[in-house]
């Protein structure tokens, strides 16, 4: 089974190494294809889920985030309370990295792509030292220490939110959901389209 890592507090005790080294503008540019890529599927999933259900509105949806391995700290600067923007899961994929999947609000959805813009287009300015912060020079891309991370970003389906290993999955008909809150009408009224059978 991989490693889950689910408390940011856990996360912050890892030690991080240096900033990988990147064409910046090659990067930022495969990195905002890749969250165009995984909006453009959120939409067109949305429009054929409406023809269903006109009335279809969900509050958010997941992106997964792959980077690499000892980026297990960083993963905390996916998260931010103002936008309610939540880090769900950090998941260990050996060779492969890491991948954190993250809970994004629909009216929160231009969020990542101005952070990775500011990063292909911006730099930071010098601050001076104060007790508990070294001084800096500045002049580094915006959001470097997570955009330089990321290496890809997609749309987050049932993998990305399980917390088992797939292979380990029973051959079941009953499933336990897990729903956000005020989320549960919605849910049976979609169950009820698919004619499937809910109880709590």
């Amino acid at each position: 089974m991989s490693p889950v890592y689910f408390v940011t507090r856990v996360l912050s005790t890892l030690s991080t190494p240096p900033t990988p080294v990147r064409d910046r503008e090659a990067h930022a540019q495969a990195v905002l294809q890749s969250l165009n890529t995984a909006l453009s599927e959120l939409h067109a999933g949305l429009e054929a889920r409406r023809v269903l259900d006109p009335q279809h509105n969900p509050e958010g949806f997941y992106l997964e985030f792959r980077m690499p391995r000892g980026s297990e700290k960083i993963v905390e600067k996916l998260e931010d309370r103002r936008q309610k923007i939540e880090l769900l899961s950090v998941t260990d994929r050996g060779q492969e990295g890491i991948s954190a999947t993250v809970f994004v609000p629909m009216r929160a959805e231009q969020y990542f792509l101005k952070k990775i813009e500011k990063y292909r287009t911006e730099e930071t300015a010098p601050r001076p030292a104060t007790e508990t912060r070294q001084a800096t020079e500045g002049g580094r891309p915006k959001n470097e220490a997570l955009v330089a991370r990321i290496d890809s970003i997609a749309l987050g389906a049932f993998r990305s939110v399980l917390m088992d290993d797939p292979d380990d999955l029973p051959d079941a008909r009953w499933w336990e959901i897990w729903l956000r809150r005020d989320s549960h009408e919605a849910f049976e009224q979609i169950a009820r389209l698919h004619e499937l059978r809910t109880s709590r």
